[in-house]
């Protein structure tokens, strides 16, 4: 209990009838221990306070912080400088209490599929995202993206009107692309060179992976994304469905990198990428429930271990110059066909158990 009137549950009691239910409450014994009190922000900041909220940091009072720029090159400018002024800023919570009853009114507007919603809610400009979907309406079709260096904007296409999404706090955004297929934002930056993707309802970024190569200044769609020829068989994980690994790349040798990627595994569990110029299929190898459709000299991406996010997806780019074979690298040459599969951990209906995904064999060119 952290304050005078939490309402935190300590106890649950089941029973068979509320007499029961009554007589088991009534006989729970609570015994509490006073814990210091922090109630200054200063105090509350030092490593040895006490937490005030566990539920949200174990370590620390300090919930989280966000900071931009390079502090090394804040600090040198400061300590250059003849005279500086140190000062602590600290502002009151403001807590608002808006007359929202969150209810909406839908009307056809009677010109084809279009539709008015009336939104008694602040945010109006974020419901269009979440309200398209249910509807099964293609948001995409109908409307524009764009940012002005911190902000993620719709546009409507006809009047040029422009409304607030969210704040995505990527600097140096060159460009934004909607995957139709997913209806996922892409964003790529430079001279970061880096690539993000863009949540359509709140524009909360999260970056995907470093470019090597760039920067880049465009994205566009290119049809299929993926490549290769999926064999042999996969068995399914506790997510009801087996993991399938693809490549995103067309294995152009010269480009010296591959992007393959591994989806519908278990969220946070860890994944191994293999790969073999020899196909094979061993069942239930090393007590696995899955098959390894592996032989030959594997290489073993160990040093590009990944655990799978909560889309149960990972992305690895692979270096074609030098694949970690023994007793030596491999440099993959043209006209090798390669066979990719993942190795990955799951909780069975047994207890923990390994799996392999659905792999895929790439001619390189």
């Amino acid at each position: 209990l952290r304050y005078s009137g939490d309402d935190s549950v300590l106890a649950v009691v089941s029973a068979e009838t509320p007499e029961a239910a009554r007589d088991g409450v009534r006989a729970i014994v609570v015994k509490a221990e006073n814990l210091e009190p922090v109630v200054d922000t200063e105090r509350a900041k030092e490593p040895d306070a006490p937490l005030v909220n566990y539920r949200r940091r174990a370590d620390s009072n300090v919930a989280g912080s966000r900071a931009r720029g390079d502090e090394g090159e804040v600090k040198s400018t400061i300590d250059a400088s003849a005279n500086s002024v140190e000062i602590s800023v600290e502002i009151p919570t403001q807590h608002h209490v808006c007359l929202e009853t969150h209810g909406h009114v839908i009307h056809p507007d009677g010109e084809g599929d279009r539709s008015v919603v009336y939104a008694s809610t602040q945010m109006v400009s974020q419901h269009g995202g979440q309200l398209v979907r249910p509807l099964g309406y293609d948001n995409g079709r109908d409307r524009l993206l764009g940012t002005d260096g911190s902000h993620l904007w719709a546009i409507d296409p006809l009047s040029g009107a422009c409304s607030w999404i969210g704040y995505h706090g990527v600097p140096g955004i060159q460009d934004l692309h909607v995957d139709a297929a997913t209806d996922r934002i892409y964003a790529v930056t430079a001279p970061q060179s880096e690539l993000y993707e863009l949540d359509p309802d709140t524009a909360e970024a999260t970056r995907i992976a470093p470019l090597l190569d760039g920067p880049f200044t465009g994205l566009a769609s290119t049809g299929s994304r993926t490549t290769g020829t999926s064999y042999c068989v996969a068995t399914p994980n506790s997510t009801g469905t087996a993991a399938v690994t693809e490549v995103y790349s067309p294995g152009v040798v010269s480009s010296q990198h591959l992007l393959v990627a591994t989806r519908d595994l278990p969220p946070g569990q860890p994944c191994l990428m293999m790969a073999s110029l020899a196909p094979g299929w061993v069942g239930g190898f090393l007590g696995s429930e899955g098959n390894l459709c592996l032989l030959g000299n594997v290489a073993s991406f160990q040093s590009q271990l990944a655990w799978a996010g909560p889309d149960g997806r990972v992305l690895q780019d692979l270096d074609l110059t030098a694949f970690p074979t023994r007793p030596l690298p491999t440099a993959v040459q043209p006209g090798d066909q390669w066979h990719f599969q993942a190795w990955y951990r799951d909780q069975g209906r047994s207890g923990p158990t390994t799996n392999f995904s659905q792999p895929i064999a790439l001619l390189m060119q």
